[in-house]
């Protein structure tokens, strides 16, 4: 009884029944879009068992877990044009050409793949924000509608521009609340820094920039910039480089340098045309001892007093620093020797089996190469042969025709002449005839020594073509063998080439 209810059990739990999903009632007559809640599809059989009613053009999907929201899945829903998944866990999803709006909202999204195939996106807005993509989604040439752009709340550390190239279209970026270290330009195509030309709106606001260089990226529409929130001591570039359709610009709640903010400062004012929208709160400058310059804090250069002894009772820790330095500076130098020495001796021991291989492989090679022309020189040698064969043969073949012709013809001669004609003629051929057989013989003969030593030649040929293969086969292998140490090699040169005295080098 227990086992019949276990296997009950365990069949109940492998059959994926047929789930549909309606959509909640509308709380206007004005809403036109299908909301559905709790959507479980964890499985690619949960997705190809499911059904919906969502044949309005808008669909939002609240809570549940989508873990792979597949083409499959977007195929059930050809009319749906405006996305949206909230709350939901979604680590990768897929979007399909006919979108329009796509949002994925505080879903823990990881990955964003697009329908492939040559046909251009419809795309006009996609949000995705506080989610934990790690990269700017691949974005090609079929995105030529795309306007708005939001990643804000995720984890990216680096972004470059040129992740966007292709995005001629775009109006607004934001890359706000993640963990920017770094915005460069990167490789722009064409190398003249023409990039985002219809771009008005980014921000930055949120990240943990430091100094932001915008030298060449030519945002000749740029209206509003959100610099605030970040860590920045200055801007690399002239400011005139914002581009001469900035109006607004947001950069409080950063630690600028005092020098680089005045001129900033004075140069908005020159400007007239540009409003700065932020402040900083006067009980952040006194908290972080920062001077406060029209509202945004800043800071002072450094004033250096030497007659004050600044490390006071520091001295006796940076000693005992000095002495680690040392240690780890004397253990960093012995295991580099150990990894060269190391790094050499796999050198040498790998390199001696390619020589040698390589070496085997060329004698074999030339063998080859001998052995195919002696193949040749047989076989021109046979041709010759049965070219004489053939010609002895013709001319056997006209002397029988000969005899018999002299033999058959009638003769006005005498009894014992044609005795005495007819005897030298059957002589003759005999003769003719023991001559033939000697000669079928002797070819015979030399045929079969020929094709013996066709077919020794032949074994040794497809021997040296085994030993080829195998030969190449080890060579391939060796230099799969080679190439990561060669690439662990550069690495450790570059590694022991650097300057061992900078602390980045020592903690690395």
């Amino acid at each position: 009884m227990l086992c019949s209810s276990v296997v009950a059990l365990v069949l109940a739990l492998a059959t994926v029944q047929a789930v549909h999903y309606g959509c909640e009632p509308a709380t206007t007559k004005a809403d036109r879009a299908c909301v559905l809640k709790d959507v479980q599809l964890l499985t690619d059989e949960s997705v190809r068992n499911a059904s919906f009613d969502a044949d309005q053009p808008v669909l939002s999907m609240e809570g549940g877990q989508i873990p792979h929201f597949s083409l499959e899945l977007a195929r059930k829903l050809p009319t749906v044009q405006d996305l949206t998944l909230s709350a939901m866990a979604i680590r990768n999803v897929t979007i399909w050409s006919g979108l329009r709006h796509v949002t994925v909202n505080g879903s823990g999204l990881e990955a964003v793949d697009f329908e492939p195939g040559g046909v251009d996106h419809q795309l006009s807005s996609l949000v995705l924000t506080h989610n934990r993509l790690q990269a700017v989604p691949r974005f090609d040439g079929k995105f030529q509608r795309l306007r708005v752009l939001s990643l804000d709340g995720n984890l990216l550390q680096r972004v470059l521009l040129s992740d966007f190239a292709n995005l001629t279209e775009l109006h607004s970026l934001s890359l706000a609340a993640n963990q920017l270290l770094s915005v460069e330009l990167g490789d722009v195509p064409g190398g003249n820094g023409a990039l985002l030309l219809k771009l008005r709106h980014l921000s930055l606001a949120g990240n943990r920039l430091v100094t932001l260089k915008f030298t060449g990226w030519h945002l000749d529409s740029l209206t509003t910039l959100d610099l605030s929130g970040n860590n920045l001591y200055l801007l690399e570039g002239e400011l005139q480089d914002l581009g001469a359709a900035l109006k607004r610009i947001s950069y409080a709640g950063n630690e600028w340098s005092c020098d680089w903010l005045s001129k900033a400062q004075l140069y908005f004012e020159e400007q007239q045309r540009v409003t700065v929208s932020d402040r900083d709160e006067p009980a952040r400058c006194e908290r972080l001892s920062m001077r406060n310059l029209q509202s945004v804090c800043c800071f002072e250069p450094a004033e250096h007093d030497f007659s004050t002894d600044v490390f006071g009772a520091h001295w006796d820790e940076l000693s005992g620093l000095q002495r680690r330095f040392d240690l780890l500076q004397y253990a960093f130098e012995t295991e580099t020797n150990t990894g060269k020495d190391r790094i050499s001796d796999w050198q040498h021991q790998l390199r001696e089996p390619f020589e040698r291989a390589t070496a085997v492989q060329a004698e074999l090679e030339s063998s080859l190469v001998h052995l195919k022309a002696a193949v040749k020189e047989e076989a021109d040698r046979l041709g010759r042969l049965a070219d004489t064969v053939k010609r002895s043969l013709a001319d056997l073949q006209q002397s029988a025709e000969d005899l018999h012709r002299r033999h058959t013809r009638p003769t006005p001669s005498i009894d014992a002449i044609h005795q005495r004609s007819f005897g030298i003629s059957i002589d003759l051929a005999r003769t003719l005839v023991d001559r033939l057989r000697k000669a079928i013989r002797v070819y015979a003969g030399r045929t079969d020594q020929h094709e013996s030593r066709l077919r020794s030649l032949g074994e040794r040929a497809a021997q040296l073509r085994t030993l080829v293969t195998q030969l190449d086969t080890s060579n391939r292998a060796l230099e799969q063998r080679i190439a990561p140490m060669e690439k662990i090699v550069d690495t450790a040169y570059r590694f022991v080439n650097a300057d061992p005295a900078s602390p980045m080098h020592v903690y690395s």
